[in-house]
């Protein structure tokens, strides 16, 4: 699976990225990588309502229908979801 960084943000203290990769069934994976020295936020736009799965802690996140908000990803952190179209 080959993914493609949509979004980047650069600053002093470090970057922030958004990846993705289309799956099967039309699910893509997103990546929210936090490469600065403190928590930030990250949102994502849907292309239709989704439901969302956290995958590093196997939890469901339930249906989102405009874009997904996650808060707070930390210090050289990562969140990573599967999207699964409605």
């Amino acid at each position: 699976m080959a993914g493609e960084r949509v979004w980047y943000e650069e600053a002093a203290d470090g970057n922030r990225e958004i990846w993705t990769a289309r799956l099967s069934n039309n699910e893509m994976a997103i990546v929210f990588l936090n490469l600065r020295s403190d928590y930030h936020s990250f949102y994502f736009p849907l292309e239709r309502p989704s439901k969302i799965r956290d995958l590093i802690n196997h939890k469901d996140m339930g249906v989102f229908h405009d874009r997904y908000n996650y808060l707070l990803v930390p210090s050289h952190g990562v969140h990573v979801i599967r999207a699964t179209p409605i």
